[in-house]
């Protein structure tokens, strides 16, 4: 899977030229898209699906709304902001709207929900995108956006395996190492992810994650890595004490996942061009080592050509049994099928309008940023007093402050 802009492309414009011949030439399976305008994306599906052999499973990040990829839509709060609502409704409802909204652009996955817990206020890439820091509730509303997204229509997905809450690096720029034990995996940041599971999420995205308790095998240095938009000329420290990354782990990907925790859905990996994987691994090496790992997809490698490239050689030479090829295969096309896309025609163009930025989608929006709002501290006097409405008062409210929440959290 490729990532790129769904902006408007002309049919002899460079860059739509190489997505095109990478589609009809080289078989990638999907696109992922990134800050993109929704006609323009929805014509780039319509165009690419009809240079391809198989349907294309088409992605993006959403998890704060529409508006996170698609700024001409409805922009929302992040994942904190709809736990410091507190209503478990609001949430499915507010992902059921995103779900629908994404498939009217043709979009099939959205790589959320966030079920990673922010307990580590010096995460530099985590934050209030996680859904708060007590790992139960977590994953309530995890459960609550998987069943959201999932009956509007998309595959929901886990994401960053096995929990990227507790640390202080930023796995685009370099390797975090997670220091735990397993009890303190099995105790915090593995319980949103069970919830998500047992609330019947279909795709997990692994993280580029070192989880020495999971599997102690060092991981390599690379003495010229390349440089890619994430692992930029500006990053000078890499890991090298850490291990191999979920991402590229038999004993996390298969044995904790796939065996321990019996999932059998899509395994995605987070993208290939982050600074976790390519200071360690080659585009070739590290996309064999995925599918060895157990993973499905491989997620916006560097070079997409060289990671087809040395997942055939792996295969021809037999390093990488071709069962394993089949198994990872077999489960895109099932969940393709499951999604509809052999017998699905696109909307037309001039539906969408009727379909995506509606009045409704905005009010759910409106509706978590509203009660949303936490008061996390306030000096004697500072704010008014509002005369009690018992009748119309959040649940999560208090008495004279309709934004003065219960709950207790401190900043990120």
């Amino acid at each position: 899977m490729v990532g790129s802009r769904g902006v408007y492309r002309a049919e002899d414009d460079p860059e739509y030229l190489d997505l095109a011949r990478l589609v009809s030439e080289e078989g990638i399976g999907g696109v992922i898209w990134f800050l993109s305008t929704p006609l323009e994306t929805a014509d780039l599906n319509h165009r690419l699906a009809a240079k391809a052999k198989l349907p294309l499973l088409v992605a993006a990040d959403l998890e704060a709304g529409p508006g996170m990829r698609f700024p001409d839509l409805v922009s929302g709060p992040s994942a904190m902001a709809v736990a410091a609502t507190g209503d478990l409704d609001l949430a499915e409802r507010r992902a059921r709207a995103t779900a629908e909204t994404a498939r009217a652009l043709g979009i099939h996955v959205v790589f959320a929900p966030v079920a990673d817990v922010n307990n580590n206020p010096d995460n530099p890439v985590i934050n209030v995108r996680s859904f708060g820091e007590e790992p139960v509730a977590v994953g309530r509303f995890v459960a609550a956006t998987v069943k959201g997204l999932q009956s509007g229509g998309v595959l929901a997905t886990l994401k960053h395996f096995p929990g990227h809450g507790d640390t202080a690096t930023d796995s685009h720029r370099s390797l975090p190492v997670l220091a735990l034990d397993r009890a303190r995996l099995d105790a915090v940041e593995l319980v949103p992810f069970r919830a998500g599971l047992d609330a019947g999420a279909r795709s997990v995205m692994t993280a580029h994650l070192s989880v020495p308790a999971l599997d102690a095998t060092p991981v390599p240095v690379l003495q010229n890595p390349p440089r890619t938009h994430d692992f930029t000329e500006d990053v000078t420290e890499v890991e090298k004490e850490g291990t191999l990354p979920a991402t590229l782990s038999p004993g996390i990907t298969t044995k904790l996942l796939r065996e321990e925790m019996r999932f059998d859905g899509l395994v995605f990996t987070d993208s290939m061009a982050m600074g976790g994987v390519v200071a360690h691994f080659e585009t070739g090496e590290a996309a064999v080592r995925v599918l060895e790992a157990g993973g499905d997809v491989v997620l916006m490698p560097p070079d997409a050509k060289v990671a087809i490239a040395a997942i055939v050689a792996a295969v021809t030479s037999g390093r990488l049994p071709e069962a394993r090829l089949d198994q990872a295969v077999a489960r895109v096309l099932a969940e393709k099928e499951r999604l509809g896309l052999f017998r699905e025609r696109s909307l037309p163009l001039q539906e969408i309008a009727t379909r995506a930025g509606t009045r409704a989608q905005k009010a759910t929006e409106e509706e978590v940023a509203r009660r949303g709002l936490t008061l996390v501290r306030e000096a004697e006097g500072d704010l008014p007093s509002v005369p009690e409405r018992s009748s119309s008062r959040s649940p999560s409210t208090t008495s004279g402050h309709p934004w003065r929440s219960t709950r207790r959290s401190r900043p990120s």
